[in-house]
């Protein structure tokens, strides 16, 4: 009986809580771009601050990628460049924005060949 009531209220509590508000301001769909050779491709968007922000790009395994994320000032505040060769274009970076501005979101593609990636950001 106790198993069955805590299983109710855990429903419950799924069924009424809130989505979240992290992310982007407004939303962001996911794209698949097609980055050449030794370029960037870059995303600006507004998040809301104090709210956890994310950003993900998973590529072909073509090539080694990095994911950069900039403030308004230009200064880097998150990235993920480091990969070993089975994850060398999965890439995920979360922040904590300080104050709702706008935010620069590059990946770049650092190797020779095209890579198609998958794109989020939340």
């Amino acid at each position: 009986m106790k198993r069955m009531l805590m299983l109710l209220a855990t429903i419950l509590a799924l069924c009424v809580a809130d989505a979240g508000r992290g992310g982007p301001i407004p939303q962001f769909k996911q794209e698949t771009p097609h980055i050449p050779q030794l370029a960037s491709q870059t995303y600006v968007r507004t998040f809301r601050g104090g709210e956890r922000a994310h950003a993900m790009a998973i590529g072909t395994g073509a090539t080694y990628m990095g994911l950069y994320v900039y403030d308004k000032y230009g200064n880097c505040v998150a990235w993920d460049d480091w990969g070993m060769p089975i994850s060398r274009d999965d890439l995920s970076v979360d922040w904590y924005p300080r104050e709702t501005a706008p935010y620069m979101v590059e990946v770049r593609n650092n190797g020779v060949r095209v890579n198609e990636c998958k794109v989020v950001i939340r």
